[in-house]
């Protein structure tokens, strides 16, 4: 049997811990806007020039195979959110391996930047009526090697299904 005292102690605890989720949640104010350690992007052609050095043709074509088609009830990347104080928000746009004979209708990302820097992007494949969305990331991430052989079971890919 438990105590009255400990019972008292555990109940008090559970509810500073629901206290200090609350004040989480609901605080209103912007959190300070963190410095971004690594890649500073700064224009939509200095991204789209990262993301060729990191999917290679040779990884976008392993990666696009049938199994990975993007299912079409996944959310790609949604624009407009903007992380912590952005005073000039916008949406970049670009394209890679432009102008080369790829195999794909178009290979490109889109995403937002917030004062004049990249924050997040999705980068998509398409070739006819088939789509792939090889990632959503943002600058920190392209310090990782990109993951081109993912399994066939994750949620979004036609071949779970």
């Amino acid at each position: 049997m438990v105590s009255s005292e400990r019972l008292k102690l555990v109940v008090i605890a559970g509810l500073l811990s629901l206290n200090a989720c609350s004040r989480e949640v609901h605080d209103t104010a912007a959190p300070p806007r963190p410095t971004r350690a690594g890649v500073q992007v700064t224009s939509p052609q200095q991204l789209s020039k990262l993301l060729e050095q990191r999917w290679t043709l040779d990884r976008i074509r392993k990666f696009c195979i049938p199994e990975r088609r993007n299912w079409n009830g996944c959310q790609n990347l949604v624009t407009g959110f903007h992380k912590g104080q952005c005073k000039v928000g916008a949406v970049w746009e670009g394209e890679l391996f432009k102008g080369q004979n790829t195999g794909f209708d178009s290979i490109s990302w889109y995403g937002d930047a917030c004062d004049g820097l990249a924050e997040s992007y999705s980068l998509n494949a398409k070739r006819g009526a088939d789509y792939w969305n090889l990632e959503i990331g943002s600058p920190e991430g392209l310090r990782a090697p990109p993951i081109v052989e993912p399994p066939f079971d994750q949620p979004c890919f036609q071949g779970r299904r």
